[in-house]
């Protein structure tokens, strides 16, 4: 995620999406589920406070939970917040160089920039957070291009007018109160939201009672000042430095609510916290957040960032080779796979591939014509093979039985064995058999059978 203070939003400045190891699952959706389907797909992203004090920035990551249809529990661990977003997995890559980003970005600014003119951020903070992730996915190759947008409010300078670690800027009875309303927000979350908790909340401290609780609605910020009330913003920052920029479209949002024009600019007091929380906490800390306080302006028109940009102002697309993390047999088993799949797709919609992909042959004779049967049964998808032969293979073998070399001559190689072995070399996952015998025909005396 990208820092609040950059000007631009740099590759650079962010850690990668955490996506290449997730790529095998994806091709397995496109596969199966999305197929020529490229319409935009919902998913959901996560990031998280830093897991170390000497750790780099956070990442918005997309684990195989995000993705469609995979139920997979997310309880335990650091304590995550959840991202909407949408994935645009194109067919072809002519579709993914010609497709119109800039008015997918547009789209998706529009949506989060209803919410603020709308005001139902102010009961669905999670909403002006929203993501595209547009990918292609060569199969065959087994290359995963991917463009990210994910779109911030340009927001003019704004200066700290307080700034630094919390348990130096806030007092003693001001933390304890926010730690235990935290607590109860992560335990809340646990129970009702799956592990995941919103990325901001709006907390009211009591100087009387000395408690803290947190406010149903963001509506709450802008009442006139109680002396015995203060209102604290407090989100999860996955920033290591200054605040990052999921925070720009929240100021943004706080700056248009400002409807009374008397009042141009109103102080916030910001929370970001940086200290480690698991979601099944017995108890939180914040003493090593970041507290601060920003004068917020009216903010009347927006203007977006949205694509991520290299450092010469051209849109940075992140390639993975996925042929160097994958083991062999595995891309030649996609790549099979696949064929079949458009095979069905487009020419026999109607056959079933698993049926085809669990039957067992059994080839009677390794010759010519049991050769020949072997491959085409390979390539329909067929895995298990089996051939019975009780010949040897001759030198005027290996030029009419395709499963055979000149190696394999004058060796005593039986036919069974080689053709089994061969099937084997070709296609790894096949499940290859051979019995060397011979099968007496009725036509045909016991010395000719021999």
């Amino acid at each position: 995620l990208f820092f609040f203070f950059s000007s631009r939003r740099r590759h650079t400045r962010c850690r990668e999406v955490s996506w290449a190891r997730r790529c095998v699952q994806e091709t397995g959706i496109k596969l199966d589920k999305l197929k020529l389907d490229d319409k935009p797909v919902p998913i959901f992203g996560t990031y998280t406070i830093p897991a170390s004090k000497s750790s780099k920035s956070s990442s918005l990551a997309i684990t195989e939970a995000g993705l469609p249809d995979m139920h997979i529990s997310t309880l335990g661990g650091i304590v995550e917040v959840k991202v909407k977003g949408d994935l645009l997995n194109t067919n072809t890559l002519e579709e993914y160089i010609k497709i119109d980003k800039k008015a997918y970005a547009n789209k998706l600014a529009l949506n989060i920039e209803e919410a603020i003119s709308k005001g139902s951020w102010i009961d669905n903070p999670s909403s002006l957070l929203q993501f595209l992730m547009l990918v292609y996915v060569d199969l065959k190759q087994s290359i995963v291009k991917y463009n990210f947008c994910f779109p911030t409010i340009k927001l003019p300078s704004i200066a700290f007018q307080k700034s630094g670690k919390a348990e130096k800027g806030l007092e003693k009875d001001v933390i304890h109160a926010l730690e235990i309303e935290i607590q109860k927000i992560m335990k809340e979350s646990n129970l009702k939201k799956q592990g995941f908790v919103d990325p901001i909340w709006l907390i009211e401290y009591n100087n009387k009672t000395k408690e803290a609780k947190v406010c149903q609605s963001f509506k709450e910020i802008y009442a006139e000042p109680v002396p015995d009330k203060h209102f604290y913003v407090v989100y999860v920052d996955p920033a290591k430095g200054y605040p990052s920029a999921i925070l720009k479209n929240f100021i943004g949002a706080i700056g248009a609510g400002l409807q009374d024009p008397k009042k141009d600019k109103i102080t916030v007091s910001f929370i970001s916290i940086r200290d480690k929380i698991p979601k099944e906490c017995e108890k939180v800390e914040i003493k090593d957040s970041l507290y601060f306080e920003l004068s917020i302006g009216k903010i009347e028109k927006f203007e977006w960032d949205t694509w991520i940009m290299k450092d010469n102002d051209t849109l940075y697309e992140c390639v993975i080779d996925l042929k160097q993390v994958m083991d062999r047999n595995v891309l030649a088993e996609n790549a099979v796979d696949l064929n079949l799949k458009l095979m069905k797709w487009r020419l026999v919609p109607d056959i079933d591939l698993d049926i085809v992909r669990n039957c067992k042959c059994l080839l009677v004779g390794a010759g010519s014509l049991g050769c020949q049967v072997g491959r085409n049964l390979l390539s329909w998808g067929v895995r298990n093979i089996t051939f019975i032969d009780n010949g040897k293979i001759s030198y005027s073998n290996p030029v009419r039985q395709c499963l055979f070399e000149f190696e394999d001559c004058g060796i005593e190689r039986f036919k069974a064995v080689a053709a089994a072995e061969k099937i084997k070399k070709i296609f790894p996952a096949a499940n290859t058999a051979s019995y060397v015998m011979s099968i007496p025909c009725l036509l045909y005396t016991s010395d000719a059978a021999d």
